[in-house]
């Protein structure tokens, strides 16, 4: 923007290209305010000048250029300025409401800024590259998994998982950006050691227990050093017989999904883990559509993996809603996964596969009620 000297802008730079605007799209997150208490005065002791008006122009052209550079961080920076230079100006835009929720998103937002003045919402600028663990750990902060005994998450890094021209699947290309590899996606999406440490931290504030996926080796040394009391195998693994080997000579339970394998294959994963001396083994049936059709999922699947391992099995869903789930448990699953989202509308290959609040809510009140008849 050029200000040439006056509080307002002469001419505002804008761009409309999509990489650019999901980068905002991605990194913002608004949080609703409530109405102020009558004869509350956002006004007083209002001081508008030179200085101030100065430093705003700077914070907004921090803001621009960290944009323009696809710098998140230097985006989160210039917010906090932003937001720093507006109060000085209207410090009673900020009330004890207000302070209150910025104080509890602290170490999870890089910056905050109240819109308009100081009604409206409250808007969080995140981490891109952590922006899976920024909003889990919203969901865990605020109580969006209602009566769930676990939360999972994925450990992995992208070049040890895809090749740098590996194409999307096909389910990927309606969810997210067509102009984006794989590879691109999934480095965008990993969560490093620290963002690890935070979920676990946030997980044991709600008592809730914390697990994630390895897809290679030093993944899951980094979750055993973090003392994850189990590994989740991925299907895609499941006939990666070395990397199940290594996974099992680490003496933690194992809970292996079966998408796409055939019960040979099963079987020789379930013997390839015993063989390791781990006999500590739970197999999901699973079927690998997102989403998946309920018309073809054969829940009866458990029942021939339980009689012919005699290990627990559960299922992991990948259907629209709770039913198929409900229908597992009532089928003896002893573990049943679901895929969460805030908001099936996120942008991102799984979010339109995945439960929202109200609905995982529904699901473990819907398996608690189930448990209760079962056992009567």
């Amino acid at each position: 923007s050029d200000y040439r000297g006056e509080y307002w802008p002469y001419h505002v730079e804008h761009r409309t290209d999509e990489q650019l605007l999901r980068l905002v799209e991605d990194v913002l997150y608004l949080i609703p305010l409530g109405p102020r208490r009558d004869g509350y005065d956002v006004l007083s002791d209002t001081r508008i000048d030179l200085a101030g008006a100065q430093a705003l122009a700077e914070a907004t052209e921090l803001c621009w250029q960290a944009i323009l550079a696809q710098d998140a961080v230097g985006f989160g920076l210039g917010v906090r300025r932003s937001f720093e230079a507006q109060i000085a100006m209207f410090p009673h835009m900020v009330n004890p409401t207000i302070a209150g929720l910025i104080e509890r998103c602290r170490d999870v937002a890089l910056g905050w800024k109240v819109s308009g003045a100081g009604g409206g919402c409250l808007r969080l600028r995140a981490q891109m590259t952590s922006m899976t663990h920024t909003r889990m750990s919203n969901c865990l902060r605020i109580g969006l998994l209602p009566g769930a005994d676990a939360i999972k998450f994925q450990t992995f890094k992208a070049e040890r998982l895809v090749t740098a021209d590996a194409p999307k699947a096909e389910y990927q290309l309606q969810t997210t950006n067509v102009g984006e590899s794989q590879f691109e996606m999934l480095r965008r999406l990993e969560l490093d050691a620290d963002a690890h440490r935070a979920l676990i931290a946030h997980s044991r504030e709600k008592d809730i227990l914390f697990l994630s996926t390895p897809f290679d080796e030093t993944s899951a040394d980094l979750l055993e050093q973090l003392d994850v009391p189990a590994f989740k195998m991925p299907s895609g693994e499941i006939t990666n017989l070395p990397f199940l080997s290594y996974i099992a000579r680490k003496g933690k339970p194992m809970i292996v999904s079966t998408g796409m394998a055939f019960l040979s294959e099963v079987e020789i994963a379930a013997r390839t883990i015993e063989a390791e001396g781990n006999h500590s083994l739970a197999l999901l049936h699973c079927v690998s559509n997102y989403p998946a059709n309920p018309a073809d999922i054969n829940l009866r699947a458990m029942k021939t993996m339980a009689r012919a391992f005699n290990v627990p099995v559960g299922y992991s869903d990948h259907t629209l809603g709770i039913e198929v789930s409900l229908a597992a448990v009532a089928l003896g699953a002893c573990i049943v996964e679901k895929h969460f989202t805030l908001d099936r509308n996120l942008p991102g290959p799984d979010h339109q596969a995945s439960a929202e609040p109200a609905e995982l809510a529904a699901l473990v009140r819907g398996i608690r009620i189930l448990d209760l008849e079962m056992l009567a």
